[in-house]
């Protein structure tokens, strides 16, 4: 009798292993899912110019059973497919594919359900426009129109036209091709940008693009007050938002840009306002671009300096903040030896984030209230980190960094860092660690004292990397006239924006 039960047993095991997807026995533990998985690509963008390499990056989402597979498809054939990966990638090699092409994306759940997106793309692997899509919004003083020239191409010049009109010749095709447009000369409206490829007197070839030119009211003299939002500057996979402001007057000389990064709870207004941005680069004549979050991304409206997605190079947060700057470079002259970043709290944080990534782009890091790159990398290890809770050798620290933008071998940036004694959300054990991160990455071994807030005051280490750890203050910014702020500023001796101004140079 025992016998029989147990082979009663196993039946109901087997039965119950092997049932098929979407069977009764589903609903056992909730409906079966029928929903179809949620699909986009995030790169290229549809109805883009790509050429090269080409990576075609996927977000697909299935909130219940989960993704399966999701398949590439180039004009119809399948190309690659990879498995359980929500954010999949394929490189597409697009050399001698020159003219339209189609990309079919589909992707599938664990119940079957599948949802596909398709967008066309061309390619033009010889000579074109940098820079621009389609029909995008432009405007600048001094638009940066840039081609891109095949070595198979013999060639000696390149006018550039809008509309039937001249802009300039670059004759000079050993140093890159490109012209400065004035915007502000036309009025707004749409214009056809046109590069003509010239060896000697003949036409090599040609290419042209459709731009809205938009100069915004009071663009070309803004007041110290004007911020504009950009609301184009690539693929954008951090879904962050871009202000910036121009000072008046600005000529076509080589000027410095300077990110700044708020806090949670704030916005790049609050940053504008509270550590006068806009007036000290209206003052010194530099450039501000202020990347500004979402709800949708952190319901506070924090940074995601801790998620794993959201400190890699190329992905995420860091790529849009990156995307941004590229698109600064685009429509002004930018000193490449002179691009910052600097942060508030969350925004301090993800400023270290950007410094590790982009070493290459990124000269200077301010950090207020900030924390070592990549010490967290979920909520939890986030507020052990906020409390002071990590304590990591310098060599583990300047490790962490080298994981930013691995096989690097060039110089890293300089770092300054404000930190308040009385800071009960980001505690001052964080301006120590960020001190031996960045000594330690920067060459630096002689640390005196070895914990910049044991007797609170300004220190340097070597000449990349100085300290300001401030008695009183708690969660806040440090300036010198508190007249219309918010309550994340502390009323001290120390301006925070004029001490990491006067510590690169402006």
């Amino acid at each position: 009798m025992k016998k029989f039960y147990f082979y009663i047993f196993l039946i109901i095991i087997f039965l119950g292993c092997s049932s098929p997807k979407n069977s009764s026995t589903d609903k056992l533990f909730g409906e079966a899912d029928t929903t179809p998985p949620t699909i986009s690509i995030v790169s290229p963008e549809a109805d883009s110019f790509v050429s090269g390499y080409v990576e075609i990056v996927v977000q697909a989402v299935d909130n219940k059973s989960g993704i399966e597979k999701v398949e590439f498809y180039i004009d119809n054939s399948r190309v690659s497919e990879v498995f359980y990966n929500q954010n999949p990638k394929y490189l597409w090699n697009t050399d001698s594919l020159d003219g339209i092409h189609t990309i079919k994306i589909i992707a599938y759940d664990m119940s079957g359900n599948k949802s596909e997106k398709i967008i066309n793309v061309t390619v033009n692997n010889f000579f074109y426009i940098l820079g621009f899509k389609n029909n995008e919004d432009v405007f600048g003083n001094y638009l940066l129109i840039s081609c891109y020239k095949s070595s198979s191409l013999v060639s000696t010049s390149v006018k550039f036209y809008y509309n039937s009109d001249l802009i300039g010749e670059d004759n000079n095709l050993s140093d890159g091709i490109s012209i400065r447009w004035n915007t502000t000369t036309v009025t707004n409206g749409t214009y056809t940008i046109k590069a003509e490829l010239y060896n000697n007197s003949t036409k090599v070839t040609e290419y042209s693009i459709p731009v809205n030119v938009n100069n915004r009211v009071g663009y070309a003299n803004p007041t110290i007050k004007s911020m504009y939002e950009m609301t184009y500057f690539g693929s954008n996979p951090g879904n962050l938002r871009m202000f910036f402001y121009v000072p008046s007057s600005m000529d076509n000389n080589p000027r410095g840009l300077i990110l700044v990064l708020h806090g949670c709870s704030q916005d790049a207004v609050n940053m504008a306002k509270d550590m006068e941005w806009n007036e000290k680069a209206e003052a010194k004549k530099f450039y501000v671009v202020y990347p500004q979050q979402k709800t949708e991304n952190h319901v506070n409206v924090c940074f995601n300096w801790f998620t794993p997605a959201h400190q890699m190079r190329g992905y995420g947060e860091p790529e849009s903040i990156k995307q941004m700057i590229e698109k600064m470079r685009a429509s002004y002259n930018i000193d490449s030896n002179k691009i910052y970043i600097v942060g508030f709290s969350a925004g301090g944080c993800m400023a270290n984030v950007i410094g590790a990534t982009y070493p290459d782009i990124i000269k200077g890091i301010g950090s207020i209230a900030g924390i070592p790159y990549k010490v967290a990398s979920d909520v939890s290890s986030a507020g052990w980190a906020m409390d002071g809770q990590i304590d990591k050798l310098p060599s583990e620290l300047a490790n962490l960094i080298r994981e930013g933008y691995q096989g690097y071998s060039g110089s890293y940036s300089n770092f300054i860092g404000f930190q308040g004694v009385n800071d009960t959300i980001v505690d001052k054990k964080n301006l120590q660690e960020l001190m031996e991160q960045w000594t330690e990455i920067n060459g630096i071994t002689t640390r005196s004292p070895s914990d910049p807030c044991s007797t609170p005051g300004t220190y340097t280490y070597g000449t990349k990397v100085k300290t300001y750890c401030i008695s009183g203050m708690g969660h806040a910014v440090p300036v010198t006239n508190g007249t219309g702020k918010s309550s994340y500023v502390y009323i001290t001796t120390i301006d925070a924006t004029t001490e990491m101004l006067n510590y690169w140079g402006f």
